[in-house]
């Protein structure tokens, strides 16, 4: 199964390298944050059925599945409107239906789930300002670049911001972390990138999963991910 999202995220990663490089230097410190204290929701079983089976459903590469999880929250938030635990988990889930579109060569079908999704991230992060929501509004942006690549300099500084607001929320953050590795992985030197800086964010997020203390039903996913990439990273000797 990793074969498979280790595959997937090489994809992704390409256009994530938009997204992180102008964060760079946001990455220095180790010291993360104090854990935020997330009240739960009415919601509560519908989002954590939810984090569940994306983070089953990517791991396995198993797109209908994504699309069956995205019909529950859709009638979920039709019982609890603008839930924003809700809002994140069905704008993650696209974001997972994206990657997987990119990755088979489907990227022209991936527009309405990107608009989609950062709708829906961009109304969570209003009320949780969890730092894996503003990665994933950056590396959204960054599908749109590969997309139109005309949309580089009108989306640049946008990238930009929400890169570093996601450095800001979770420095040691394992899941940004990652991102950031995987940018770093598909960036060349001369712009900041490089295989050995992937491999040292790749490190620290593998690191950081061993203090990884997210709050009620915050997110969790990444750390096969993080081994996975880390192992491509060290030429499979992992």
């Amino acid at each position: 199964m990793l074969s498979h999202t280790a595959k997937r995220t090489q994809h992704y990663s390409i256009v994530a390298a938009f997204s992180f490089v102008a964060a760079t230097n946001l990455f220095g410190s180790p010291n993360s944050l104090c854990a935020q204290t997330t009240p739960l929701t009415p919601a509560a079983k519908f989002v954590d059925s939810a984090r569940v089976e994306i983070d089953a459903a990517a791991l396995a590469d198993d797109a209908p599945r994504l699309e069956r999880t995205v019909v529950m929250l859709d009638r979920a938030l039709t019982a609890f409107p603008k839930d924003a635990y809700l809002l994140h988990y069905r704008g993650y889930a696209n974001y997972r239906r994206v990657v997987h579109l990119f990755s088979t060569n489907a990227m022209q079908q991936a527009g309405t789930l990107i608009a989609s999704a950062v709708a829906d991230l961009q109304s969570s992060s209003d009320k949780l300002r969890w730092a894996e929501s503003f990665a994933l509004l950056s590396a959204l942006q960054g599908f749109r670049i590969a997309m139109d690549p005309s949309l580089g300099q009108e989306l640049g500084m946008e990238i930009g911001a929400l890169s570093g607001e996601a450095a800001k929320h979770g420095p040691n953050n394992p899941r940004v972390l990652l991102m950031a590795a995987y940018a770093m992985q598909n960036t060349p030197p001369e712009y900041g990138g490089g295989l050995d800086k992937a491999r040292a964010l790749a490190e620290r997020a593998i690191a950081a999963f061993a203090n990884d203390t997210p709050g009620p039903l915050a997110p969790t996913w990444g750390k096969a991910e993080a081994q996975a990439l880390l192992k491509t990273l060290s030429g499979g000797s992992q």
